[in-house]
């Protein structure tokens, strides 16, 4: 879903998107072409407005979903999930097809970095910074009795917002099984404040 928004007394306008990603590892293709049609309807319908990305993708953090977001091409091998000839077919294809010129950032990608700023001036990201962006996402925002990881995000067109606050996440430490009486859902809540430029 795209909500476009005007705000009232600047006229500014805002593209929010709200996405819930298919949830199956061995259909990695399916999640991939899903992001890449989502970021070309915004590219297509929204190029200069400023935008909010966010939702439940159903991929970790070094994931391809999150390498295309970034930039940067699809890793394909043959120890993955799912059919490897469907994968490397598709997310080449999708890549080459729906390359996109968005300069995405993540509200969450730098969540363990106690050095934050070091990575405040980041303007390229490449393979190295990708995955040093990677290994700081929260451990978890999903929890289950056979999975948890880090499958919730929120991204924003890095050149028109400024982040300014988190919620915070509980650590693998206070990790309990969710949903629990704390927590409603199997999914914890995220969030972030941003300020429009």
């Amino acid at each position: 879903h795209v909500a476009h928004l005007k705000i009232k007394g600047s006229g500014k306008k805002l593209a929010i998107t709200n996405t819930h990603i298919f949830w199956n590892p061995e259909f990695e293709f399916v999640k991939y072409g899903q992001v890449s049609k989502i970021m070309m309807f915004l590219i297509n319908n929204y190029s200069d407005t400023p935008k909010i990305f966010a939702g439940d993708f159903n991929s970790l953090p070094w994931s391809n979903v999150l390498r295309y977001i970034y930039k940067i091409p699809p890793v394909i091998n043959s120890s993955s999930k799912g059919d490897y000839h469907k994968n490397k077919k598709f997310m080449e294809m999708f890549f080459e097809e729906y390359k996109h010129n968005l300069e995405m950032k993540s509200a969450y990608e730098r969540y363990k970095n106690e050095r934050k700023e070091s990575f405040s001036s980041i303007d390229f990201i490449d393979e190295t910074r990708f995955n040093e962006l990677a290994d700081n996402y929260p451990e978890f925002t999903n929890s289950t009795s056979d999975f948890t990881g880090c499958l919730d995000y929120i991204f924003y067109s890095k050149h028109d917002f400024e982040l300014s606050s988190l919620i915070s996440i509980p650590t693998t430490n206070e990790n309990k099984r969710l949903p629990n009486k704390e927590y409603p859902s199997d999914h914890l809540l995220i969030g972030c404040s941003l300020n429009l430029k």
